[in-house]
């Protein structure tokens, strides 16, 4: 795969409305869907691994886990022990790359 922005491979079924023919990719990393719509770059691993730290950092809890989505490239969950509380997603927007946590907050959480 080149490391130039453009579509890989030409032939391919998986579409996007910047690649209508192919996998969308830049600097030889494969674009994935976003929930919106929108097509961003995968989380690796040593990303993970960082968001983790910062994440266990910020809320003082060494608890917190961040972990592969099972059939997601373009995100990664958060867990707080073994309960499932959100997800991180990647954004790199003109190479300026960010992360945004969406925590899930059920009202049945807020009870008692």
């Amino acid at each position: 795969m080149p490391g130039v922005g453009g579509c890989y491979p030409p032939n391919s079924s998986i579409q996007s409305p910047s690649c209508p023919i192919g996998i969308p990719f830049l600097s030889g990393r494969v674009l994935a869907p976003h929930p919106s719509g929108l097509w961003g770059l995968s989380v690796r691993p040593d990303e993970i691994k960082r968001v983790e730290r910062y994440v266990q950092r910020s809320f003082g809890n060494q608890a917190l886990k961040v972990v592969k989505r099972a059939n997601k490239d373009d995100s990664a969950e958060v867990l707080n022990g073994d309960e499932f509380i959100g997800v991180v997603f990647r954004d790199d927007e003109d190479g300026e790359i960010s992360y945004s946590f969406n925590m899930s907050i059920l009202s049945i959480d807020l009870e008692g």
